[in-house]
């Protein structure tokens, strides 16, 4: 499937609180990107579903989520996403 595909069906379950669904959909994107060789927006997609796991309350999996993905930004030079993503993986430790 198409990423960007799959990114709309994240968003629309995300909205509906329906965060389990919106996971799935953000690592299917997540890989997708991948296979396309797009880090910066399979890195994007991860921290997704890093935040759709947090809302559905599963913490350790939010943090694996977007574990990392500060360093793909980094190596992209996008300094703002880094930036998210380490946000991600604190908000995800907190809890």
């Amino acid at each position: 499937r198409a990423p960007q595909h799959l990114v709309g069906h994240g968003r629309e379950a995300f909205k509906i609180d329906e965060y389990q669904l919106a996971a799935k959909k953000y690592e299917l994107a997540c890989e997708a990107y991948t296979t396309q060789g797009n880090p910066g927006m399979a890195a994007e997609m991860a921290n997704n579903r890093s935040v759709s796991l947090l809302k559905a309350g599963d913490f350790n999996g939010a943090y694996q989520a977007a574990l990392n993905t500060d360093q793909v930004f980094v190596g992209i030079g996008d300094i703002r996403r880094q930036a998210i993503a380490l946000s991600n993986q604190a908000s995800a430790m907190e809890n």
